[in-house]
């Protein structure tokens, strides 16, 4: 746990003191925009590795 905590407390100030994330509103809202469109890219490239880009023939939706 003593481990753990000092890990947790080390990656805090290398974010902090790094400038990656300040009290600037701006500047933080900037990061989670880059971190949330990181997740999409990989949400689609995992989609492209899986084929799961198109509808599946075998399923019928009444929605589309």
């Amino acid at each position: 746990m003593r481990r753990f905590m000092s890990v947790l407390a080390v990656a805090a100030c290398v974010a902090t003191l790094s400038g990656c994330f300040t009290f600037e509103a701006q500047h933080n809202r900037h990061h989670w925009r880059i971190i949330r469109k990181d997740i999409r890219e990989l949400h689609a490239d995992l989609d492209f590795i899986l084929a799961l880009e198109q509808d599946s023939p075998l399923t019928d939706s009444y929605y589309r």
